[in-house]
């Protein structure tokens, strides 16, 4: 979405299909990776394919968006990395593909939670994220791999995910909410003998800290927050004029 930015409405240019994409859909399907299916000369759009990623794990959409977007993998994996610094993760190197299938990729939870927080700063990815299905051309109606959306309706998404090196994982995201206000917030876990622990895990996790974070007034108006000795003698101090108020952990 930095190389072709979508607006929320618009579902961007057509990617038509060839018979190398019908290559990695067989590819990942004779490697039991997620998947949606593929013809020569299909077209979807670029919302249609970030669906597919982001609902079904499509590990073959996610390399033919990546090759329509910057010509190969390689380009696709240098561009990648420079963003992951960009944003200031130190422990995460995208690898051989763009859906993380090849343990080439590698990450850690801290690193994660942050990539997490910047994708839901993206409209596009928000929406799409706590979409629980959609119907993409050939393939159907696709379904969210994240069964909590149904459970929560504070949970935005993230995503699942499940490798035989990786385990079960799973970024959860959700929106709290406290006096009128709201906050974006990520649980990650990794490494779950199965993807569904991971999920439930998580959600242990969420609940866990949900009464805990709240939008409260911290410094009233008029407050003297600071004082200064002047030199005739008198005494000045500093008073908010207005409230401050901010994100806390109860207590």
């Amino acid at each position: 979405l930095e190389k072709k930015p979508l607006k929320l409405g618009e579902t961007g240019e057509k990617l038509t299909l060839t018979e190398a994409d019908v290559k990695l859909y067989d590819d990942y399907v004779a490697k039991n990776g997620s998947n949606t299916q593929v013809s020569n000369g299909l077209e979807l759009t670029e919302y249609q394919a970030l669906q597919s990623i982001l609902l079904a794990s499509s590990n073959n959409m996610a390399d033919s968006l990546a090759i329509w977007a910057f010509s190969s993998l390689e380009e696709y994996s240098k561009y990648a990395n420079d963003m992951v610094e960009r944003y200031g993760t130190t422990q995460t190197t995208i690898g051989n593909d763009a859906s993380g299938f090849d343990p080439t990729t590698l990450s850690t939870s801290d690193d994660m939670a942050l990539l997490s927080l910047k994708a839901l700063e993206n409209p596009v990815i928000s929406e799409i994220t706590s979409q629980q299905k959609a119907d993409i051309p050939l393939a159907g109606t696709i379904y969210n791999s994240n069964a909590l959306l149904s459970k929560d309706s504070g949970i935005i998404g993230i995503k699942t995910g499940e490798t035989v090196e990786a385990g079960g994982n799973f970024l959860l995201g959700a929106k709290y909410e406290s006096n009128g206000e709201s906050q974006n917030a990520v649980v990650v876990v990794f490494g779950a003998d199965e993807a569904k622990n991971a999920i439930i895990d998580s959600y242990t996790l969420y609940k866990s800290i949900s009464n805990s974070l709240t939008y409260a007034e911290i410094i009233p108006a008029g407050t003297s927050v600071a004082e200064y000795k002047l030199l005739n003698g008198t005494t000045a101090r500093a008073v908010t004029n207005q409230a401050i108020r901010a994100w806390t952990w109860a207590g």
